[in-house]
């Protein structure tokens, strides 16, 4: 069982990570430049400004969620994966924190 734990909770680490690195080559690329049914250019309207700030926003919240990503998945493979306890309380602590941000 402790085997089979590390391996999902790493396995759900490297899929945000690898979630988080196309949400980031969306936010940076532009082939796909649509936020819901408007694009870029439709919401900039003129204003080039308008289009790269939201880009940025895009790729700023992407980036911070590798991070998370990124600490999540050493942790599972360290710590975690070793049996210390206060990893998986780091864990859960970190997920709850970054959910509970997202909602609101």
């Amino acid at each position: 069982m402790k085997t089979a734990s590390w391996i999902i909770v790493a396995a759900v680490g490297a899929l945000t990570l690898v979630g988080r690195i196309a949400s980031l080559g969306i936010a940076c690329g532009s082939s796909r430049d649509r936020i819901g049914p408007v694009s870029h250019s439709e919401l900039a309207v003129g204003r080039p400004e308008v289009a790269t700030a939201v880009r940025a926003r895009r790729a700023t919240a992407a980036a911070y969620a590798a991070r998370f990503a990124t600490l999540f998945l050493a942790i599972a493979l360290g710590p975690y994966r070793r049996g210390d306890v206060w990893a998986w309380w780091d864990l859960a602590a970190g997920t709850i924190v970054v959910s509970v941000l997202i909602l609101l």
